[in-house]
């Protein structure tokens, strides 16, 4: 039987069906993952993308175009069953040999239509723990691929980046164009991916794909932004939720990261497709701006202002293990240049522009070493804070939840900048109540667990109770107790007529 003539492309052509499988395909950084639902493309995505690489490379004075590079999988099962039959789809016979050795290796050998040919080979390996980076000890590659990188280590990501971009040897000719590829589902809040998301280094990038499904009213409805739909069948995602756990969606499907070990979101009507803006949000000089506080070893500070009704959340501090006069001092610099809006001015110095700040009201105590208070340590700093007239968490969650069911014209009444990372993924799942261990139905503590994710969730909660929007909490007291309540704080002058520095 007569084999048939290798293709001969000049470039691997991809019409990618979303926005971020688009901008995934086009970017040349060293380090490129990208993360989405179910049936979102990013594998074929990924795949496709290799052979774009291995024929973009450089021709040596032989006329071939060399390249090596190593696709990880935390299993050889996973390889073997998943990783190694994907690849096949789009790297078939045509271009080369599939060899089940140890590891598991294509080589390529084809030409290409301007005379090169492609001398090329993918190495398969399974490395799932820490300790398998000795796998990669002494490796020279091109570039990688990790499948399923939220399965990988650390560390191994790490030591694969020390390996890329040594072949072919630079006497030879060097890698024209090196990287490192990754996809995946969404991961847990505290796995690393979110924290290289939250602080993504230089040449680095993660891609966040739309769900195919939000969670909006209580109900999860299709996402009109959702990507690869075209090489989908009609209603996949309606048909994929069916019967799932809230959790499982959450992740699988909406895409957004999983929750922090094993508890309850303390906020579970927040969604990122909703409440987190597209793009920056601005400062309106005519507009109030608070900010909410709280204290402790792990300070921190969420700044907003409310126009139209619509409370717009810009910035917020967040800190681990830091002293009160410490903090005051980046509370200092914050209000005077907000970091993740830059050019723009707070305009502390303009008195038309009303400020206010609002703290977690034991931060009147005094601490353990010293007889100084934190709302002290602020006034010294030059910063008047007041406390709010109440820490009771049924109070601060119950006005948080009620802004994130509420919508006025179509938008909801509390919208995030996309700069405010921790704070997004707190309200996602990280701020959390703990399961109890206990048999039968599922239970929870009634106070939110203490984590990373807390301290910034309720400094929005007390931004909210400070500026006086608790009025959807009315039904946790009687209405004559909160209304004397709200006499007696009145009364105490934890309403300034104006605040600033």
């Amino acid at each position: 039987m007569r084999k048939r003539s290798a293709p001969k492309p000049t470039s691997i052509q991809f019409g990618a069906d979303g926005e971020t499988l688009y901008k995934f395909w086009k970017d040349m950084l060293r380090v490129q993952i990208i993360i989405g639902p179910l049936g979102s493309g990013k594998t074929t995505l990924c795949i496709q993308k290799l052979m774009k690489l291995i024929v973009m490379q450089k021709v040596n004075r032989w006329g071939d175009r060399k390249s090596r590079w190593v696709a990880i999988r935390n299993t050889y099962p996973d390889l073997e069953t998943t990783t190694i039959p994907d690849f096949r789809e789009i790297f078939t016979d045509d271009y080369g040999t599939m060899k089940f050795s140890n590891p598991p290796k294509f080589k390529m050998n084809f030409p290409l239509q301007d005379n090169t040919r492609v001398k090329s080979e993918v190495i398969f390996l399974a490395l799932d723990q820490p300790e398998d980076v000795r796998k990669l000890r002494g490796t020279q590659f091109t570039g990688g691929w990790l499948n399923e990188i939220k399965e990988t280590p650390k560390a191994v990501l790490d030591m694969l980046d020390s390996r890329i971009g040594r072949y072919p040897r630079k006497r030879e000719l060097g890698a024209f164009y090196h990287c490192i590829l990754g996809d995946c589902n969404a991961p847990d809040e505290d796995h690393w991916l979110a924290d290289i998301e939250e602080n993504t280094p230089e040449n680095w990038k993660i891609y966040m794909q739309p769900g195919g499904v939000r969670w909006i009213n209580n109900e999860w409805v299709l996402n009109p932004l959702a990507e690869n739909l075209i090489n989908l069948q009609d209603g996949y995602y309606k048909n994929l939720i069916q019967g799932k756990r809230k959790d499982w969606i959450d992740v699988n499907v909406a895409n957004n990261f999983g929750s922090v070990k094993d508890g309850k979101p303390v906020h579970p009507d927040f969604s990122r497709d909703v409440h987190v803006a597209s793009r920056p949000l601005s400062i309106e000089p005519s507009a109030t701006l608070y900010t909410g506080i709280d204290f402790g070893r792990t300070p921190a500070a969420c700044t907003g202002q409310k126009i139209n009704g619509q409370w717009r959340i810009l910035e917020v501090i967040v800190t681990e293990d830091m002293s009160a006069v410490k903090f005051a001092t980046l509370v200092k610099m914050h209000l005077n240049t907000v970091a993740g809006h830059p050019g723009e001015q707070w305009a502390m110095r303009n008195q038309s522009l009303r400020h206010e700040l609002w703290g977690d009201p034991t931060g009147e105590s005094m601490g353990q070493a010293t007889e100084d208070t934190p709302f002290a340590i602020l006034s010294a700093a030059g910063i008047e804070a007041y406390p709010t007239y109440t820490n009771d968490s049924a109070i601060r969650i119950g006005a948080l939840d009620a802004k994130l069911c509420s919508f006025h014209d179509g938008q909801p009444d509390i919208l995030i900048d996309p700069s405010c990372k921790v704070l997004i993924k707190a309200l996602n799942t990280g701020y959390q109540f703990k399961r109890l261990k206990v048999t039968g139905d599922e239970k929870y503590e009634d106070k939110p667990n203490k984590n990373k994710f807390s301290h910034v969730a309720e400094a929005l909660q007390y931004l909210l109770v400070g500026a006086g929007d608790v009025e959807s909490v009315i039904g946790t007291f009687g209405a004559e107790e909160f209304d004397a309540v709200e006499s007696e704080a009145e009364f105490d002058g934890w309403y300034p007529s104006n605040v600033g520095l």
